[in-house]
């Protein structure tokens, strides 16, 4: 049953990725998008595993954890913001931006739009207060427990710049910490699932602060090397 429903699950997924992406499609069609442009921005937009070598995605996929995902949309973020760039650059020019440009400056505002209205909303009807803005944020409520601080998170592509902009903020600005083992416990949740138990028994504690004491420190070696070797 359980395989069952995970299949399900897992074929509905797609179907709806799908959809999205070819209503995306037709949508930009309806705007008198030319239908090359329209699928670049689709595939650009809704992520394109194939936009990163196969060579590439299948050493990166032993170390991380959907580092194709991850890499696609870095790639997306930078031609937002340099195609932004350019627009306002062109105010100043007057030289005209092709159609594919248009689209990514578009996607960069409204992506900045988005992240602004989600910091008013947050803030102003819902109370919170921004630990990291326009990803973290958390405030004071009242449980049978006493007073507790709420965090509240949002994780999504809209956020993914803000959310490594701040890893990298932690990564370089934290004192009681030297920067690799900033940049590991940083990426705990990027690495490998295997990778990531080979490290916190090497370093012999775990991310979340705890000692290790196993017998079976003996078999990492040929636990790594049978997976990454």
């Amino acid at each position: 049953i359980i395989n069952g429903m995970y299949h399900a699950s897992y074929q509905l997924a797609w179907d709806l990725e799908g959809m999205t992406r070819y209503a995306s499609y037709l949508h930009l069609l309806d705007r008198g998008v030319s239908k090359e442009v329209a699928a670049k921005s689709v595939m650009a937009f809704f992520g394109d595993p194939a936009d990163i070598p196969q060579s590439t995605r299948r050493v990166l996929n032993k170390f991380l954890f959907t580092p194709a995902y991850k890499l696609s949309t870095a790639k997306l973020y930078n031609r937002m913001g340099g195609a932004a760039y350019a627009q306002v650059a062109s105010l100043a020019t007057g030289k005209p931006l092709d159609e594919q440009t248009k689209i990514y400056a578009k996607g960069f505002y409204h992506t900045l739009g988005a992240i602004i209205a989600l910091d008013v909303f947050l803030r102003s009807v819902l109370g919170f207060e921004p630990e990291e803005w326009g990803y973290k944020y958390k405030k004071k409520i009242l449980t049978d427990e006493g007073e507790k601080e709420l965090i509240w998170t949002f994780p999504s592509p809209i956020t993914f710049m803000t959310k490594y902009l701040y890893k990298l903020t932690r990564i370089f600005g934290d004192p009681s910490n030297s920067e690799m083992d900033s940049l590991i416990l940083e990426s705990k949740w990027e690495i490998h699932p295997l990778l990531r138990v080979c490290i916190e028994a090497g370093r012999g504690i775990t991310f979340g602060g705890q000692e290790i004491h196993s017998t079976f420190d003996a078999l990492l070696p040929f636990l790594f090397w049978s997976h990454f070797g």
